[in-house]
């Protein structure tokens, strides 16, 4: 059997770090206070709709529906009591 070639041990590479706009790269000690590291902007998560918009739409045409019922019947109501 053959024996493996054993790999020299890679360097870890060192992590750049990240520009940030309009603050200091580094929190460092400020003589009055101390700095704050920047804080991200997180999107704000907008909940799924949990019924479908159709079903929003059938109640609007069964609202129309029923109103214009009930003007029919009314109308026809009155038309009885000339």
């Amino acid at each position: 059997m053959k024996a493996k070639k054993e790999k020299p041990a890679k360097a870890p590479k060192v992590k750049k770090e990240k520009k940030r706009k309009g603050k200091a790269a580094d929190a460092s000690f400020d003589g009055d206070s101390f700095a704050a590291p920047a804080a991200k902007a997180k999107k704000a998560k907008v909940p799924a709709r949990k019924v479908p918009a159709d079903v929003y739409t059938l109640i609007l045409l069964f609202s129309f529906l029923f109103f214009t019922a009930a003007c029919v019947m009314m109308y026809l109501d009155l038309g009885s009591y000339k």
